[in-house]
């Protein structure tokens, strides 16, 4: 089945690009970030002219990493040939590094997108699909298989086309990165307003780090985090690929 952003679950309705209306497309893998997709899509839905959907294997409900938060896919790869912009956010994206058909559907949207984008280890998804060779990219503390990219300790790394968060929080900056280009820079710091994201104003509720990369200490907290719960199974895929294992 199709979905209509207005009418709900309909006949199959292909998404092509137009220049009346252009589309950004979320990438839902089984076990997203939901914080890294939404974040996202509450930036770009404030573009004018822009419209958002969410696409997953099929259409119908994915689940989040955590379990505990469902989005709505409103389409099927097979449903949606191209867009404006992409964007893969981080979650259980192990499989799809050798998921061919998905793969496939990357590379096919990536080449009329303007904007190819991803979060966190979502990026490996653009790298196995052979788009992130020699590309600058955000690095993560998570081993990825490399493909070629080049790591960079930023929150926000954008080279050419091709823009990548490091985690969460992070995907507001991606999505203001891509607004500024479909907007002016008035409206763009509106947009950053709106959200209260004037960061030097209002201040996380903890003091700001002073480098960009966490230290040991931060790190082993961090995967104290990530490596109980549901997020463990996630953690424990992604060291295997590069046959480590998570330093806790």
């Amino acid at each position: 089945m199709g979905y209509s952003l207005t009418e709900g679950f309909q006949g199959k309705e292909q998404v092509t690009m137009s220049d009346e209306v252009r589309t950004a497309v979320v990438y839902l893998p089984e076990g997203y970030n939901a914080l890294e997709a939404i974040g996202f899509e509450e930036v770009i839905s404030l573009v004018p002219g822009f419209r958002t959907i969410f696409v997953a294997d099929r259409a119908g409900p994915v689940v989040s990493d955590s379990g505990d938060v469902v989005l709505m896919a409103g389409y099927g790869i097979d449903d949606v040939d191209s867009a404006e912009v992409l964007m893969v956010p981080g979650g259980r994206v192990a499989a799809l590094l050798s998921d061919e058909r998905t793969l496939e559907w990357v590379r096919r949207i990536d080449s009329g997108t303007r904007f190819t984008t991803a979060m966190c280890v979502g990026r490996a998804v653009l790298a196995a699909a052979g788009l992130l060779d020699g590309v600058r990219v955000a690095a993560q503390p998570v081993p990825l298989p490399a493909h070629g990219v080049i790591e960079v300790p930023m929150r926000l790394v954008a080279d050419g086309k091709f823009v990548t968060g490091a985690n969460a929080v992070s995907s507001l900056d991606l999505g203001l990165h891509v607004a500024a280009h479909y907007v002016d820079t008035p409206t763009a710091r509106a947009m950053q307003v709106s959200l209260e994201y004037d960061v030097e104003v209002w201040g996380p509720p903890f003091a700001p780090r002073s480098l960009p990369e966490p230290g040991p200490d931060e790190l082993a907290a961090l995967f104290g985090l990530v490596s109980t719960g549901p997020r463990a199974e996630i953690v424990q895929e992604l060291f295997a690929l590069s046959g480590q294992r998570p330093p806790v």
